[in-house]
């Protein structure tokens, strides 16, 4: 089964596409692809949520948008969509999963 991982729990964006142990990649990973927001909170000594929310949404569709590009793949070839990040994964983000 092929998964396409979201995570956008703190100040990093990850996004992965498993498939039950294939792939080149360690654990069965096809691709994947990890923004880090560290340069983001620099300034204010730590994570700061909201600015973390909002560089969530600029930087995760393009990231899910690449992944699929690394792994050849479309949207149309998944069967599921893990997602965790609560509450900070934007609405725009579930929409788009929701229509692909």
């Amino acid at each position: 089964m092929r998964i396409l991982g979201i995570e956008t729990s703190c100040d990093e964006t990850g996004i992965a596409i498993y498939d039950d142990g294939q792939g080149d990649l360690p654990e069965g990973i096809l691709a994947h692809q990890l923004y880090s927001q560290i340069a983001v909170h620099a300034d204010y000594g730590g994570v700061v949520p909201e600015l973390a929310s909002r560089d969530h949404v600029r930087k995760t569709i393009p990231l899910i948008k690449a992944v699929l590009k690394e792994a050849n793949l479309t949207p149309s070839r998944f069967r599921r969509c893990g997602i965790y990040g609560w509450p900070r994964i934007s609405r725009c983000i579930i929409s788009w999963l929701f229509n692909w």
